[in-house]
């Protein structure tokens, strides 16, 4: 039993991050394209819909192996200064992501162009600072 428990931790931590790689590039991707505007709905709402299984999948792992790690060491993650931070941007990414894929369903405004390429370039500042909260949870400590 020691022996698995040995490998478990080592085996999150790297689904973890390969998650967080998938996850990224997903949803960095989508925002990407999102930001360079386009002068059709249909081709807007369209543009992220091959991402969007690797979005959610990889969204899931996160959950996931986030939870077990919380789990593994809760003091490494509560004295933290910036997990709580992490959490509220997570909020924020899939808040705006979830907005995004509803909006452009129903958006046929002529300033569409407009509200992607800001929209776009938030989603992927916010999966951007998420990944950067996520590393500096080892190093920023409370007091």
């Amino acid at each position: 039993l020691a022996n698995i428990y040995f490998w478990l931790i080592p085996a999150m931590q790297i689904t973890h991050l390969l998650g967080m790689s998938v996850l990224m590039g997903s949803a960095g991707l989508y925002g990407l394209r999102l930001s360079r505007g386009f002068d059709q709905p249909g081709i807007a709402a369209s543009a992220g819909a091959g991402l969007l299984p690797w979005i959610i999948g990889a969204a899931l792992v996160q959950s996931l192996t986030g939870v077990f790690m919380v789990l593994h060491r809760p003091t490494r993650a509560f004295d933290s200064l910036m997990f709580l931070p992490k959490l509220a941007l997570i909020v924020l990414g899939l808040s705006l992501f979830l907005v995004l894929l509803y909006r452009l369903k129903r958006q046929t405004s002529e300033r569409l162009s407009v509200m992607l390429r800001l929209a776009g370039a938030s989603l992927f500042s916010c999966w951007m600072a998420i990944a950067l909260a996520g590393r500096l949870i080892s190093f920023i400590r409370a007091g």
